[in-house]
Formats: structure tokens, sequence, C-alpha cells
């Protein structure tokens, strides 16, 4: 049996991140959040060894960027992904996926990854937390063991976080935010799904 992981995630009220926390539970709106970062355990850029698709991986990116390249059947890409260890090399290194690993991709090649990648995405995160346990011990255990909502909050990323500061999600609905964080919604979906699950 795994150890369980100390859940240190704290509460704050104010704007400023506090050095070196890499989780923040906020309420936003009315609604139970965890804000987390790119030092998180809840990012993908985490160390969480795990076996993908046949692979061994460190990270979710990877995982992530792996599924990328089987998804346009860039093939010869996948090895260098495998064993490259730095994510945000790899993230990089996903930009150069090509389809079927001769042709930059079209407007069309875009839109179906667009579509396809929240699938994937949520394939990479159930095999990160069922292969890492203390991981998905600290994700039911987040909110006391209540509902709650995560939230992957930077302005670089409109896509899979918030798009916007810290100050700009605490002062924006979840409507009005500038980001679809898709990242931290499905982190809800799976611990709800988890969650309810093993509650019964």
């Amino acid at each position: 049996e795994m150890p369980r992981m100390a859940v240190t995630t704290r509460r704050h009220s104010g704007t400023t991140l506090p050095k070196r926390l890499t989780t923040l539970r906020v309420n936003h709106h009315g609604q139970d959040t965890i804000v987390f970062y790119s030092n998180s355990p809840y990012s993908n850029f985490y160390r969480s060894p795990m076996t993908f698709r046949g692979r061994k991986v460190l990270y979710a990116e990877q995982a992530f960027m792996i599924a990328k390249a089987i998804h346009s059947k860039h093939w010869s890409i996948i090895p260098r992904m495998v064993t490259c260890i730095d994510p945000a090399a790899v993230k990089r290194m996903g930009r150069n996926v090509l389809k079927n690993g001769t042709t930059p991709w079209t407007a069309e090649d875009v839109a179906s990854w667009n579509a396809a990648s929240r699938a994937w995405m949520k394939e990479v995160l159930r095999e990160k937390f069922t292969q890492n346990l203390h991981l998905k011990d600290r994700l039911l255990r987040e909110f006391d063991g209540g509902p709650g909502a995560f939230a992957e909050v930077t302005p670089d990323d409109s896509l899979w976080a918030t798009g916007c500061s810290l100050d700009d999600f605490l002062r924006l609905p979840s409507s009005s935010l500038p980001g679809e964080n898709r990242l931290g919604a499905l982190l809800t979906e799976l611990r709800n799904e988890w969650y309810f699950v093993e509650d019964e």
C-alpha cells in the first residue's frame, strides 16, 4: 500500500502567492477551489512516473505529447519524446508534430487535435493518478474530503489554464475567465468520478 500523502494546500484570501507554495485553496465566487501552478503535483510538469500506451515516461506532459504524435501518426518523433526528461522541452517538441510525420498541420488538423485532445488528456491524467496512488490520495482528500474545483492559474495558457493572473482569477467569475481551464476541469471531473464511486 502506498503511503498517504499529507495535504499541504493552504487557504488564502489575498492576491499574492506565498513563496514556494504550489497549491492554494481559495473561495472563487462561492466555489471552493484549488489553484495550482507548474510546480504542483496537479501540474503535467510534476514528476510522476507512469506507463502510457506501453511507454515509460516521467511526466504527464510527456504522455500528452506522445498522444499528440499518435493522433497525428508521427511515429518517428515518439522515441525522442520518451527519452526527453525535460517536460518543457518535450512540450516544445510537440509543436513540431507533423501529419503522418511529413506534412505540417492544416487548420483542419489543428481542429481535429483540439477536438480529440480533451479525451487524450483525461486518459493521461487517469494513468498518472492511478499509477501514483499517493497523488490520487491527495486529490481525493482535498477540500477536506468534500466537493470542490481545480484551476491552473497562469496568463500564459488560455486553453488548458485560466489565461490570467491570480489577481484576475480571484476578481472574475468562471464565466468571464479568458481561458478555458481544461486541465482544472478534467481534474475536477476525475476527482468527482473517483470520489463518488469510492464513497459508495
